[in-house]
């Protein structure tokens, strides 16, 4: 049975391709539901946790999609080198022991270093793990046996990294899915509660949602982004240059083993005022008050590594509105 269209729900549809639009939705509509009603008040303790369920799984999926780049990135530089380096010199030592041609280089390499440089990641893994078998008890070549099975080690280990995160990020999409679904729902209980409870005055329901955002939806964005770095002992590092008054919420992360100050600045280098936000180690923290962090009309968000010897790590996660 097709639905009519009073019975869809648009905050569903709208939101679509766009868990982003959806957060700034839900977020914009808990912050009007304010005020000593009941009914408001029953709306508003219900909407808290949907939000917060959205507002964490976008964080999460943030998260995720950075580990999978990072993950891609360090398999597709493993790739690189091979192709680049390391079957360079597998060969060039092969051939200091038998003659490009001759039956012993055939049978190392058959296809000289073409097999290498070319074809999936998983048919070069595979070129990789059959030369070191292949020179199993090959005595001249011993070393470069070693060489030739600890890359492939190293190798594997980081595809199969890779895959995990491509995995991770797929279940973080799927949660972040659920809560978008969940979110648009709660929306749609709400205003239909209101239009029960103001049927003759619907221009007070019209205050507690932002309608236009719903409307002539542009293409999907996507939900924000992550930053990741190290922040050396006892320095001051920039962690992204943007503007910083449009942003929703921001989650800072210590995934290091000392202190992190956090701040906003009008320069890359420059340090910490009276407004700053302090991560312990291994902490995390989440703001939607981008003015805990300093002057809003700041671009640089800094953090220093205050202590002296050991260096520390973070990642900012940042979701716009």
């Amino acid at each position: 049975m097709e639905l009519i269209h009073y019975l869809i729900n648009q905050f569903l549809n709208a939101t679509v391709n766009s868990c982003k639009l959806m957060h700034t939705v839900i977020t914009d509509h808990y912050a009007k539901l304010t005020g000593l009603d009941a009914d408001v008040t029953l709306m508003r303790t219900r909407t808290l946790p949907v939000r917060d369920g959205l507002r964490n799984s976008i964080s999460d999926y943030i998260s995720a999609s950075a580990a999978r780049q990072g993950a891609t990135q360090a398999f597709t530089n493993s790739v690189s080198d091979l192709s680049a380096n390391k079957i360079r010199k597998w060969d060039v030592a092969i051939q200091n022991i038998y003659v490009e041609g001759s039956p012993e280089y055939i049978a190392l390499l058959p296809d000289h270093r073409t097999p290498f440089q070319s074809g999936t990641y998983e048919e070069r893994l595979s070129e990789v793990h059959g030369l070191g078998n292949r020179l199993t008890g090959i005595v001249p070549l011993a070393a470069t046996k070693i060489e030739v099975d600890a890359f492939y080690t190293a190798m594997s280990g980081l595809r199969d990294t890779q895959t995990a995160k491509e995995g991770a990020l797929s279940a973080a999409e799927d949660v972040m899915e659920n809560a978008r679904s969940a979110a648009a729902w709660m929306c749609y209980r709400n205003l239909g509660l209101m239009m029960n409870k103001w049927w003759d005055q619907l221009i007070t329901v019209d205050n507690y949602f932002e309608f236009h955002l719903i409307q002539n939806v542009a293409s999907a964005t996507e939900p924000g982004e992550s930053f990741i770095d190290v922040v050396l002992a006892n320095l001051t590092a920039n962690v992204a240059e943007r503007p910083f008054d449009n942003i929703s919420i921001i989650t800072l992360k210590n995934t290091g083993t000392v202190s992190l100050r956090f701040f906003l600045s009008d320069t890359a280098n420059g340090t910490a005022g009276a407004t700053f936000i302090d991560v312990a180690a291994g902490a995390e923290t989440t703001i939607d008050n981008i003015s805990l962090l300093g002057n809003t009309a700041f671009t640089f968000l800094n953090v220093t590594n205050a202590d002296l010897t050991t260096d520390g790590s973070y990642e900012v996660i940042v979701i716009e509105v």
